[in-house]
């Protein structure tokens, strides 16, 4: 019964619009040679287009990341200790898609400034061709 209270409250609170992770996700799959015939991404174009939203928003690129021998993050934020605009950037590069996810911690309000960052990455995609899926999701806990 406690514990049915507990996950009760905790549903409300989610339902309600409390603060959390919210990101919105661009999806394509990765290929290793960019071709006319494919629709893939190559991990140096997703580069590219990453730093490209990047600068159109403003933002400081990190330094790629290797979380793994198959697996590449990049991450930009706003510039500054404390920005008023608290929304992420990362790209995931795996053997098999790359992944643009564009983050704030905030209520569903401000999920729209990661819904214009993650557009700025469907216009270059849709520019080149490039088949993707955009998806969007909240998490208590940080991807």
């Amino acid at each position: 019964m406690k514990s049915e209270l507990v996950l009760a409250s905790i549903l409300v609170l989610l339902a309600c619009g409390c603060a959390m992770f919210r990101h919105v996700q661009v999806q394509a799959p990765r290929t290793q040679v960019e071709t006319p015939e494919s629709d893939g991404l190559t991990t140096e174009l997703a580069a590219d287009i990453f730093r490209d939203v990047a600068t159109q928003l403003g933002f400081v690129v990190v330094r790629p990341l290797h979380v793994s021998t198959n697996q590449v993050q990049y991450s930009a934020r706003a510039p500054g200790n404390r920005p008023a605009n608290k929304t992420t950037l990362i790209m995931w590069v795996d053997n098999d898609q790359i992944i643009f996810l564009s983050s704030i911690y905030g209520y569903a309000k401000d999920l729209d400034a990661a819904q214009r960052a993650a557009a700025l990455f469907e216009q270059a995609l849709d520019k080149r061709g490039i088949s993707h899926k955009l998806s969007s999701r909240k998490a208590i806990i940080p991807p």
